[in-house]
């Protein structure tokens, strides 16, 4: 059959939807599976087919990706009207920039967001990441933080490509078509492909708000009340604020609220600080705590480092017990890492989360003075995604997205505080838990269908051992599910349940008909969605596949391992320099240069561990070279300058940390 070829990434790339109408009818020829990949921000299994694999593909399927689908005979992929303030979007458009785009297409000035921006247009609501695909982000019902708003409310044309390869072109205002765009708006991919969306829009707009953070029991808000007349319930609270977001740090010794909130800027907002509306001075909201007047966002003086020593942390503290294994240290470091794991929920845990999550009336160590809320204001596009500048590669975060109805949400809270409280380090885990709201959507399969509902986003640290699914998220799954209506969201960790599933919604067996007549020889349903659904024949003949998701490669665990070695060179360089130097034989008047080279070194573990943990393939091959060379060097000092035995070692073993990198990447190679 004639399509189009797979390309050298594992993906094949339709430029219009002719193509992926034959690449649709080739899988029904063939019988093969058909997924598209977005910007990758669902976990992997509910993305691809069965046995895809980056860079080969899958033998058994067609995985596609969007990027090169366009407007006919253009490079667009989008189109504004501006008299009729829609936009038609193709759906491989990213919302913002995805710095991570496998495609290498995404950036700022083609995103969907600042087109809209740039033609004095926007949408209502973003949710707090931007970086998802058009497409992606309408399938699996994703949403902002607002009960007055609702991005996929502004849906009102939709094109698809069915099971059978026919293209469906859908308007709301259309009476016959709106059963079917309200079945695919919000179908995980399961009834076609999307290749395009319209929207309504209205004018742009910028935003105004705060953030606070304090212990829970002096929080603003009553979260596990019924609220009063000067303290809000969490429910009214979210009712009556146009956005809002709020993280809950649950750990004992710490139970730590940190409230978000905003609204559209008014006339009387505008100040000299602000601008004017026409010469607008964005202050924008900040992840990280900020210190006196500095605009770092960490003491330790930007914000990747600040969230690398973060991503550090976490990694170390979520494999401790790996680590332990594949040290096998002596009984009395055994014995003392033991009483570091002992101290850590109690002790350790509670006082890095507060350094990283200071109190609004902690004492600024700048300023020495109370931080106080942190105020901010800025253009929608912007101001909204408030999460959008956290790098995935240096704080992963994988959830589960439990959605249930807001009129729930007292009852909610009061359980998962005692839940926290009973189950201790075991349930609230050394992360933070996301709640906010949305809007009730009209989409068949959307979790907020018919309802406005309360979510609680359970986190868990990406480079974590273990599967979250597994190992987490059960309990909550167990915790909520027992007692109230709840939903999920589709692109996240979710149970296998389909018979509770589909009692929560109304539209299920008609959602479930539509599928079997869009898609008769289920292309489009892999294992995962077939477990998850009940689509016959059900059979779960395994447990949940362990995530591969943040998890590192042979060569880049040799790199992040070897950092460890580098930062006890930092520590002797700059602390110890008389103990080096008695080894080898130096000058006492030259400590100054080994303070140096110690700063040189501690710049070359953090590039060690950058490269590691954004898993930055091309990079791989440096740290080769680089020790290498100081092997090359210390062989030559040794051999010609006469220098004592230790400066010969400490060259072999970078040689050695080479060759280990080496052998991993050829063993991976061969694999």
């Amino acid at each position: 059959m004639d399509t189009i070829p797979i390309g050298a990434d594992g993906y094949y790339h339709p430029s219009n939807d002719h193509e992926v109408s034959r690449l649709i009818l080739r899988a029904n020829a063939e019988r093969l599976k058909v997924r598209v990949r977005g910007s990758g921000h669902s976990i992997n299994l509910a993305i691809f087919t069965d046995h895809f694999r980056e860079g080969e593909g899958d033998k058994d399927g067609i995985d596609i990706m969007l990027d090169q689908l366009n407007f006919d005979r253009t490079e667009e992929k989008v189109r504004i009207d501006k008299a009729k303030m829609e936009v038609r979007v193709k759906a491989g458009c990213h919302l913002g920039m995805d710095p991570y785009d496998l495609a290498g297409v995404s950036n700022v000035v083609n995103s969907l967001l600042h087109q809209l921006d740039q033609a004095g247009l926007a949408v209502p609501d973003l949710g707090g990441i931007i970086h998802q695909a058009v497409g992606g982000f309408l399938a699996t019902g994703s949403s902002g933080g607002s009960l007055s708003d609702a991005f996929n409310e502004q849906l009102i044309g939709l094109r698809f490509v069915s099971g059978t390869g026919e293209i469906h072109d859908l308007r709301r205002a259309r009476p016959e078509d709106e059963g079917l765009l309200l079945a695919a708006g919000v179908s995980m991919g399961l009834l076609g492909i999307i290749t395009e969306a319209t929207f309504s829009l209205i004018p742009k707009f910028n935003i105004i708000g705060e953030q606070t953070t304090t212990t829970v029991d002096d929080c603003t808000i009553d979260l596990f009340g019924d609220g009063s007349d000067s303290k809000p319930s969490l429910e009214q609270f979210l009712r009556h604020t146009r956005y809002a977001r709020l993280m809950w740090w649950p750990q004992n010794k710490v139970e730590r609220i940190v409230v978000w909130k905003a609204r559209d800027m008014k006339d009387s907002d505008y100040n000299a600080k602000t601008g004017s509306p026409e010469h607008f001075k964005p202050k924008p909201y900040s992840e990280f705590p900020v210190f006196g007047n500095s605009d770092l966002p960490t003491e330790s003086g930007s914000e990747a480092l600040g969230e690398g020593l973060g991503g550090l942390f976490y990694s170390i503290a979520g494999n401790w017990h790996r680590l332990l294994e594949r040290l096998k240290p002596s009984l009395p470091i055994r014995l003392f890492l033991n009483l570091i794991t002992w101290l850590y929920p109690g002790i350790i845990l509670p006082a890095v989360i507060k350094a990283f999550v200071p109190l609004d009336t902690d004492e600024n160590p700048i300023s020495h003075k109370p931080s106080g809320p942190q105020k901010f204001w800025d253009v929608w596009w912007h101001g909204l995604p408030m999460d959008n500048d956290v790098d995935d590669k240096l704080m992963p975060t994988d959830f589960t997205e439990i959605w249930i109805p807001i009129s729930k949400t007292k009852e909610v809270m009061q359980k998962l505080r005692d839940f926290y409280r009973e189950g201790g380090y075991a349930a609230t885990g050394s992360y933070s838990c996301e709640l906010y709201a949305a809007k009730k959507s009209a989409f068949w399969m959307s979790p907020a269908h018919g309802t406005d509902v309360f979510r609680v986003d359970v986190f868990w640290f990406g480079y974590n051992e273990g599967n979250p699914a597994v190992d987490y998220y059960p309990q909550f799954w167990d915790l909520l599910t027992k007692d109230f209506d709840c939903r999920f969201h589709w692109g996240k960790h979710m149970p296998v349940n389909p018979d509770y599933l589909s009692r929560q919604y109304p539209k299920w067996k008609d959602f479930m008909a539509l599928r079997e007549k869009m898609d008769p020889r289920q292309i489009f349903v892999t294992e995962y969605w077939r477990d998850r659904l009940g689509i016959e024949p059900y059979t779960l003949t395994q447990p949940l596949a362990p995530l591969t998701e943040g998890t590192m490669s042979k060569p880049a665990k040799t790199i992040f391992y070897f950092g460890f070695y580098m930062i006890l060179e930092v520590v002797l360089l700059l602390w110890c320099p008389d103990f080096l130097m008695k080894m080898a034989g130096i000058d006492p008047s030259a400590v100054v240069w080994l303070r140096l080279i110690g700063g040189v070194v501690a710049g070359l573990t953090i590039y060690y561990f950058s490269i590691s943990i954004r898993r930055i393939r091309a990079l791989y091959r440096v740290p080769i070279y680089e020790r290498t060379a100081v092997f090359l060097t210390a062989l030559a000092i040794y051999l010609f300058d006469h220098a004592p035995l230790a400066v010969l070692l400490v060259g072999i073993v970078d040689f050695l940390g080479a060759m280990w990198t080496l052998w991993a990447l050829k063993s991976e190679a061969k694999k």
